[in-house]
C-alpha cells in the first residue's frame, strides 16, 4: 500500500466522521448550557487554536464559511468565554463523542501513534487550522485520543483542499456549490445568488487531485506495514459512523 492509496482509502470516513459529530445535537447540547447558541459554538471553538484574532483570521483558515457568517458567530462565541476555553471544550466535545460512536473492538492504543507521527510530519505551510489543532493535548486514553487525531487529521486534508481549490482557479464558494449546491452553501452561510457551476467540472476534478497530493505526503513516514495497520484500524474504528 502507498501513501496516496492510504490517505484515498480514509479519507471519505475521516470526512464523514467530522460531519457527524460536528452536526450531531449531542455534541451541542453542553456548550448551549453553558450560554452558547449552537452555530456559535462550531465557529469559536473549531476555531479557537488560533487564538484571540479578529473573524477575518478565522474566515480565511476556515476558507469555505461565508466572512459575515464567521463574523457574528466568532463574536457571538467570544461574549461566552474566551476562545481557547472553547477550543477545549470542542476537543473535549470530540473525544467524548468518538467514545460514543467508534467501535470499541480496535487496538487504539496500537493506532494512536501511528497516527501521531502521520499528523507530526504534515506540513504546516498554509494550513494554520491543522497547526493550531496539532497542537492541542491529546486525552489521556488511546480511544479519545484517536478520536481526537481523527478530527486533526479531517483538518489536514481541509487545509490541503483549501489550497487545492484556489490552486485549480476556482472560489472557495464554487466550491462549496458545485460540492453540495444550494443546502451546502446555506449550511455555511452563503446565500442566492450562487455562482454557476455547470462548467467547473473540470476544475473540480483538478482541486481534488491536488488535495489527495498534499493530504498524502505525511503518510510517508510510514512504512508499508504500517500504512495497511492504520488504514484496517481506522476503517474498523469508523464502521459504525457509516
Amino acid at each position: 500500500m502507498t501513501p496516496e492509496e492510504a490517505e484515498r482509502a480514509i479519507a471519505g470516513p475521516v470526512q464523514r466522521f467530522g460531519q457527524r459529530f460536528m452536526l450531531d445535537p449531542t455534541f451541542y447540547a453542553p456548550a448551549i448550557e453553558s450560554g452558547y447558541q449552537g452555530y456559535d459554538f462550531y465557529v469559536t471553538g473549531r476555531g479557537g487554536v488560533l487564538g484571540e484574532v479578529d473573524a477575518d483570521v478565522v474566515e480565511a483558515a476556515f476558507g469555505f464559511l461565508h466572512g459575515g457568517f464567521v463574523r457574528t458567530m466568532w463574536e457571538q462565541g467570544r461574549a461566552v468565554e474566551p476562545v481557547a476555553a472553547a477550543a477545549e471544550r470542542f476537543a473535549a466535545g470530540c473525544a467524548d463523542w468518538g467514545r460514543a460512536h467508534l467501535a470499541p473492538d480496535v487496538d487504539y492504543a496500537a493506532l494512536s501513534p501511528l497516527l501521531g507521527r502521520v499528523i507530526a510530519a504534515a506540513p504546516v505551510a498554509g494550513m494554520a487550522l491543522f497547526a493550531g489543532w496539532r497542537n492541542v493535548a491529546l486525552p489521556d486514553d488511546p480511544m479519545g485520543a484517536v478520536a481526537q487525531q481523527i478530527n486533526v487529521l479531517r483538518e489536514f486534508r481541509g487545509g490541503a483542499h483549501i489550497i487545492g481549490v484556489m490552486a485549480a482557479g476556482l472560489s472557495p464558494l464554487a466550491a462549496v456549490v458545485a460540492k453540495g449546491g444550494e443546502a451546502n452553501a446555506a449550511l455555511l452561510g452563503h446565500s442566492a445568488p450562487l455562482p454557476d457551476v455547470s462548467a467547473l467540472r473540470e476544475a473540480t476534478v483538478r482541486a481534488e487531485t491536488i488535495t489527495d497530493v498534499i493530504a498524502a505526503q505525511p503518510f510517508a513516514e510510514l512504512d508499508e506495514a504500517e500504512l495497511e495497520l492504520v488504514v484496517t484500524s481506522l476503517l474498523a474504528a469508523l464502521l459504525p459512523i457509516g
